[in-house]
């Protein structure tokens, strides 16, 4: 309570809660419920990442494959240029479709002598359409240990695309390369 307010007769602590510039119950209940949804969201945005790309799937099912290269050019920014030499991308690489679900298959080697983190985008170009698997949500994360080779598929659904629509380019490519 202020120096200049009074005590409520009805208010055994003496606080006039409701007045203007004082906290009360209810405004510290906004306070409260602002910071659980955003914590809701936050834990939903984090599982819908981590989710991401982990679908099971069936390679012998997959159609309509299209060859693929993984695009190294203009990588700028993309952690370590040393680490970034020594991950080796010897395909084969290609992007096809299993059911309403895109699939970007690559295989990387590690030549560094130490374990490595790759960060890559699952990218591909729709016929007649756009980009996708160029975004933030659709970084794939990998650890490759030191002289490690690793198949990896990634899997996308892409929104307003009607599954088995042509792939007209594979395309993934690097997004960070650091110590792992």
């Amino acid at each position: 309570m202020r120096p200049d307010e009074k005590p409520a007769a009805d208010n055994p602590a003496g606080g006039n809660f409701f007045k203007s510039g004082v906290r009360s119950g209810a405004k510290g209940c906004v306070g409260c419920l602002t910071f659980v949804v955003l914590a809701i969201i936050v834990i939903a945005v984090v599982a819908a990442v981590a989710s991401h790309g982990k679908k099971k799937i069936n390679l012998a099912r997959v159609t309509g494959k299209t060859a693929g290269v993984f695009y190294r050019p203009g990588c700028f920014g993309c952690g370590d240029s040393r680490l970034l030499a020594k991950i080796r991308t010897p395909g084969p690489v290609w992007c096809g479709w299993s059911g309403s679900t895109v699939v970007v298959h690559v295989v990387m080697r590690n030549t560094a002598s130490q374990r490595t983190k790759v960060e890559w985008h699952p990218a591909y170009v729709i016929a007649d359409g756009g980009l996708h698997g160029n975004g933030l949500t659709s970084i794939q994360t990998t650890t490759l240990n030191a002289g490690e080779i690793r198949t990896l598929d990634a899997t996308q659904n892409p929104k307003g695309v009607s599954a088995g629509t042509p792939i007209a380019l594979c395309e993934p490519s690097f997004s960070l390369v650091t110590s792992g």
